[in-house]
């Protein structure tokens, strides 16, 4: 079975924004940067007995960061990707995600760590958004062509800005809703940076449900 998580802060927010219960608004996670085949400026690894780090792009993840200092975290993100890489197929994918998805859940937040790596992997997600019409799924992608696929309406994926796929979302005339990341201020005006104290923190996930488009400062 899958793990998820729960009960972090914005998580919590959100839960509390959504008048829901904290256990029915989870997470899905994978190891940082081993999962993120698009991950350009913020490609990172942290290795598996959590006593080595590997920065690639200019920004360290804050994600591989937490496999660091939270062995717990990293053990569970390790288990979901050692058994999801077992499956053999987008059914045999599915019927793991779909047995493991906790009873009365009413949100997943796909990917705080992590993200699709696998094409496989991807249509197995939007599979189960498909038979879970009554759950929400969201999150980030790197990957523009499952930002821009086709997927259930219960099921929102905002582009994430610093990936190997920039230039391309750049020049397309219709651009999927994006999140940039902003290293020094000001330096996407035309969009609101979001998430700026702890009562905020769940903004970006409104955005996200709401297709907008925002800037998130380096954290």
């Amino acid at each position: 079975m899958l793990k998820f998580g729960f009960g972090n802060m914005k998580l919590n927010a959100m839960a509390k924004n959504m008048g829901l219960k904290q256990a029915q608004v989870i997470s899905f996670d994978l190891p940082a940067g081993w999962t993120c085949p698009k991950a350009d400026i913020c490609k990172t690894f942290m290795s598996k007995d959590g006593k080595k780090m590997s920065k690639v792009g200019r920004i360290t993840c804050y994600a591989s960061k937490a496999e660091g200092y939270s062995p717990s975290a990293r053990r569970l993100r390790w288990h979901n990707f050692d058994a999801l890489k077992v499956c053999k197929s987008v059914p045999e994918m599915i019927a793991l995600i779909n047995s493991s998805l906790p009873e009365r859940v009413r949100i997943v937040r796909l990917h705080s760590s992590g993200d699709f790596f696998s094409k496989m992997y991807f249509q197995a997600w939007v599979e189960v958004a498909r038979k879970n019409p009554e759950i929400t799924f969201f999150g980030y992608t790197k990957i523009l062509n499952y930002a821009l696929a086709d997927m259930p309406d219960n099921m929102r994926l905002q582009y994430s800005f610093g990936s190997k796929d920039d230039d391309r979302m750049l020049a397309l005339t219709v651009k999927p809703a994006t999140c940039f990341i902003g290293e020094i201020e000001n330096q996407y005006p035309e969009y609101k940076t979001l998430c700026g104290t702890h009562e905020q923190a769940h903004e970006d996930f409104i955005a996200i449900f709401k297709r907008e488009s925002f800037v998130l400062s380096i954290h």
